[in-house]
């Protein structure tokens, strides 16, 4: 037994790390998020994080405040601007023409 407690301690120190790193993953997650490329900005559908970025800062020219809109997004895999319809809600959701989707918090 006197030998086991530092494999028993090392086992727990273990495990409380990686919780420790999944729930902290799990919080920045956004709703719908397949993926997260940074935080406040994530993906699903097939979309890159440089798509999102790309539409992120499409997002950030837009004025107003509807609750709709559209923007145009350069995707790299394309080499070609792609619209993007935007609704706002709990998270600012743009999905593309494909099914891309790109989640940015507000």
């Amino acid at each position: 037994m006197k030998r086991l407690w530092p494999f028993l301690l090392a086992v727990v120190v273990f495990l409380v790390l990686v919780l420790g790193i999944l729930w902290r993953s799990y919080a920045d997650r956004l709703p719908g998020a397949g993926r997260m490329c940074e935080a406040g900005l994530g993906v699903a559908g097939g979309a890159s994080c440089q798509l999102a970025v790309a539409t992120r800062d499409s997002v950030a020219k837009v004025t107003g405040a509807a609750a709709q809109f559209q923007v145009q997004a350069f995707n790299p895999l394309l080499g070609a601007d792609v619209p993007f319809t935007c609704v706002r809600g709990k998270v600012l959701r743009c999905e593309g023409p494909t099914g891309e989707v790109v989640l940015i918090a507000p």
